[in-house]
Order: structure tokens, then sequence, then C-alpha cells
């Protein structure tokens, strides 16, 4: 999977449809910003209240609106879950243009990185506070489904 690829391609496929408002764009993101840090692995499993706030979207309604209205024009598939205490179900799609890339694949290969290059920040405190606050999100999803 070709993370900058995949998202051109979902950009230009968003800019082109009329129908998304930027709440769908906000959840979108949210939910590739998870599958990238479990790897694009399918299935995901998520929980609504962390999405939620990753996608700064605050009310439930318009939540399940964009998640029905982006499963249904085929962004990805929503396996709602009737569990409060089981996560649903989201099979991401690939959105590549390369070949060499399979639709639903498995990534198995550990990405590693040389860290990000940061210079001066006036507000670091509130930066490094936030950084940890979003790193300690993330790691909830870490765990094997």
């Amino acid at each position: 999977m070709n993370y900058i690829e995949h998202l051109n391609a979902w950009f230009n496929m968003a800019q082109a449809d009329d129908r998304l408002y930027p709440s769908h764009i906000s959840l979108y993101i949210a939910l590739f910003q998870i599958w990238n840090y479990r790897r694009f692995e399918n299935p995901i499993s998520i929980a609504r209240e962390d999405v939620m706030h990753l996608s700064k979207i605050g009310s439930r309604t318009t939540y399940l609106k964009c998640m029905n209205d982006l499963s249904n024009w085929k962004y990805f598939e929503y396996q709602p879950s009737k569990n409060p205490f089981k996560g649903s179900i989201i099979y991401m799609f690939n959105f590549c243009t390369s070949t060499e890339h399979v639709v639903g694949q498995s990534m198995t290969k550990k990405w590693t990185s040389t860290g990000q290059v940061v210079g001066p920040y006036i507000n670091s405190n509130k930066h490094i506070k936030h950084k940890q606050e979003h790193d300690q999100f993330l790691n909830k999803y870490d765990e094997p489904l």
C-alpha cells in the first residue's frame, strides 16, 4: 500500500464527489489514519467514541449518517456492531492505481521511520502534550483484532 498514492487518489475522488461534506472527509481521514496505524490490515475494528474524537465530529447522528453515506458510496465497507462492548468492523478499500497492490491485502511488513525534523515551535509544551495524547489514543489500535 502506498500511503501517498492512496491519499492522492482518494482526494481526487473526493474533489469530484459533490455529495461529500467536511464531516465525511474528516471521518474518512480519521479512519484512514487508524488503518495506516494498523499497517493497512483489513478489517479494522473501531470504537465510535474514538473515531468521533479523532474526526472532530461531535454529533452521534452526524457520525452515523457519514459512516452510512461513505459505506453506501463505496469508500469502505461498514459493519456496525450490535454489541456495545465490541467494535464495529471496517473494510477499507485500496485506491492505489499501482498494480502491485491488492485490495484488502493485509500488510505484514514492519514500517520504520527516521523521525520528523521539527523546527522551533512557539507553544512547544502544548504541542508535546497534544502529541502524547494523540499517541496514547492511537496505541489503543496497536492491539490485534
